[in-house]
């Protein structure tokens, strides 16, 4: 996988095909509005659990926004599959889920 474009790109192509207005991705996504201006100007990208935020307020992929060559907007099968991990992580102790972070956000790195 190859990264092909930049996050500012991707993510104010998301950002105009969304509709929505800056304010209202903050709020759909669940960050401060002064994220997304930082991101909007390009002096910042976000860590991994905003990304995913974002890439699931503006309905495309994460690996997409990221600048992967990618399709956009995610499978069935891979909708299937985050939501089923996202089931089996409801289940875990605080404990194991700070583990499963913690290797997910090395896994990104």
């Amino acid at each position: 996988m190859e990264i092909v474009s930049s996050f500012h790109e991707r993510f104010m192509q998301a950002l105009e095909e969304s509709g929505l207005k800056p304010t209202e991705l903050a709020q759909k996504a669940g960050i401060t509005r002064a994220d997304v201006s930082k991101y909007m100007h390009g002096k910042y990208k976000p860590g991994n659990i905003k990304l995913l935020k974002l890439s699931q307020a503006l309905n495309v992929d994460v690996l997409w926004l990221m600048g992967f060559d990618v399709p956009k907007h995610e499978s069935d099968e891979h909708k299937r599959m985050r939501d089923e991990i996202n089931n089996k992580l409801a289940h875990l102790s605080d404990e194991n889920l700070s583990k499963v972070k913690r290797f997910i956000e090395e896994f990104l790195d």
